[in-house]
């Protein structure tokens, strides 16, 4: 799990402080964790059953873990999604800047939108699109 883009941006202390935070929330949860356990140990040892002491203890970790993992799900979920919805734009946008700036020509702004929504071209870093040799033999065909 990647960390989210803000946290490159935040200045050295603020970057201690969450690390802290962090700490601390961990060991929280490990501490939560631990009473459960010795919690379903007491619930076996009192009933005189082993597997009341195993349910209860499997319960209680499910409710601290449960809601973690959705929480880490969502948050990495929804990052992935900005990001791809991001770098799209961003190259359309570039791609659009140079044709207004009158770097490159209708043509060539036209063939690398084109390019760019195409499944099978990827795009450079300078806005050319590779395509492979099948796909460029194919459109040499049809033309």
């Amino acid at each position: 799990m990647a960390l989210a883009g803000w946290f490159d941006d935040l200045p050295p202390r603020a970057t201690v402080v969450a690390i802290l935070i962090g700490l601390v929330v961990v060991m929280t949860v490990a501490s939560m964790a631990l009473g459960v356990v010795f919690a379903a140990i007491a619930v076996g040892a009192e009933t005189g059953n082993a597997l009341f002491g195993l349910l209860a203890g499997t319960l209680g970790i499910a409710v601290i873990v449960g809601p973690l993992i959705a929480f880490a799900w969502m948050l990495t979920r929804s990052e992935s999604d900005e990001v791809a919805e991001g770098e799209e734009t961003d190259i359309v946008d570039e791609l659009r800047e140079q044709y207004v700036a009158g770097e490159i020509d209708e043509e060539t702004f036209e063939r690398r939108i084109e390019g760019f929504l195409d499944d099978d071209a990827e795009l450079d870093f300078d806005g050319d699109t590779r395509q492979s040799d099948t796909d460029a033999a194919a459109r040499e065909r049809e033309r």
